[in-house]
């Protein structure tokens, strides 16, 4: 077992020593809609309208080619429409939303330019709804516990200019849902969500040299 433990993290380094890192940030304005099936006939179907702004950070770590992997993370502040479809009850409010997801992908560079492909297989992300307001039969309190899940893959299309340290771009991206939940104080009230997100982001890439 220590043999195999060593050998794993030789491998890493070596990885590493023989690869290009890049820490990339974005700036992305995005639009989504999801929907979820009523868990029980207490409760309703819903649909979530949100779009959002935020900021993400990400490692890649591309080796002796163009394809690399990495980790990427967001924080967004959004603003949500819920409509209850049964009873035509619906709220407005804001929302903190985060995701984490890993990644692979391909980084091609041509004369001063970067382009680069990016998929996330799994993506994990959830909302907290605050600031909710309107009305439904739900009754939502003002303590707004109401909690969107998605469990999503996605891409990436990205075009960058500069030089090798610090290159400037524009990113293009949509994601779909595996699989989702609404929960309201603490209990699933709906669940297999479908739907869609895209965005568009102003993106920034550092170089970091090789180890």
């Amino acid at each position: 077992m220590k043999k195999l433990i060593l050998t794993f993290f030789m491998v890493l380094a070596s990885f590493a020593c023989f690869a290009d890192n890049y820490i990339n940030f974005t700036i992305p304005l995005r639009w989504g809609f999801y929907f979820q099936d009523k868990k029980s006939s207490e409760y309703y179907d819903y649909n979530e309208f949100i779009w959002s702004y935020g900021a993400t950070a990400e490692y890649f770590h591309t080796f002796s080619g163009a394809f690399g992997i990495g980790l990427k993370g967001s924080v967004n502040k959004c603003k949500v429409s819920v409509d209850f479809d049964t009873d035509g009850g619906y709220y407005n409010g804001n929302s903190i939303g985060w995701n984490v997801a890993p990644t692979f992908g391909w980084a091609f560079s041509g004369e001063g330019t970067k382009k680069k492909i990016n998929l996330y297989p799994i993506v994990f992300e959830r909302f907290s709804f605050t600031d909710l307001d309107g009305s439904s039969s739900l009754q939502i309190p003002e303590d707004n516990k109401l909690v969107l899940t998605n469990y999503k893959f996605g891409a990436t299309f990205s075009w960058q200019w500069g030089n090798e340290g610090v290159q400037n771009g524009l990113e293009f991206g949509f994601s779909f849902p595996w699989d989702g939940m609404l929960e309201y104080d603490g209990k699933t009230i709906a669940k297999s969500g479908y739907g869609f997100d895209f965005h568009l982001a102003y993106k920034i890439s550092l170089y970091m040299p090789k180890l």
